[in-house]
């Protein structure tokens, strides 16, 4: 069954930002009852699909898939600095640079040291990195090194048991 027109619209804005409460709104759903309406929607198989399909489209369009954000991932958490200097300690130019160690680079500042006189007598460049630390975290997540959940092995029964017994104990 094909979806109407204003269906439609409400999965165009939805693919904007993911937020169902506001595509409904934008699509012309009446803001009164959009959270019932932004329910009903989501949970339909046939916007579900047409959600699905379009997602699997952008990534197509943007060669996009999951082994290229891990690897993505994985460079910015392991990049090596040092691949930025030369033997002898200078900084590298920027297009010397290995494209490793450039994609894992957020932002470069140059400052002049001038005299008084405004001669310039030397330079001052500060190389700023993307945040190593998340991205270990996003690598460690992936790899099921950290936990968001509380796994118990002991059955809840057992423990209570033993709180209890604590307890009269003292």
């Amino acid at each position: 069954m094909a979806l109407s027109a204003k269906q439609l619209a409400f999965v165009d804005e939805y693919m904007v930002d993911f937020n169902a409460a506001q595509a409904a709104i934008r699509a012309g759903y009446n803001p009164k009852t959009v959270n019932d309406y932004a329910s009903v929607l989501r949970n339909r198989p046939d916007i579900n699909a047409e959600i699905s399909r379009r997602q699997q489209e952008r990534s197509q369009q943007c060669a996009l898939n999951k082994a290229q954000v891990i690897q993505e991932i994985a460079r910015l958490a392991f990049n090596d600095p040092r691949q930025a200097f030369d033997a002898n300690g200078a900084l590298l130019p920027v297009q010397d640079w290995p494209d490793s160690l450039a994609a894992c680079v957020a932002s470069v500042k140059v400052l002049e040291c001038k005299t008084l006189d405004g001669i310039t007598v030397g330079e001052v460049k500060e190389i700023r990195f993307w945040d190593k630390g998340k991205q270990l975290e996003l690598a460690s997540r992936h790899l099921g090194l950290l936990k968001d959940r509380l796994e118990v092995s002991t059955p809840v029964a057992q423990l209570i048991k033993s709180a209890r017994e604590r307890l009269r104990d003292r």
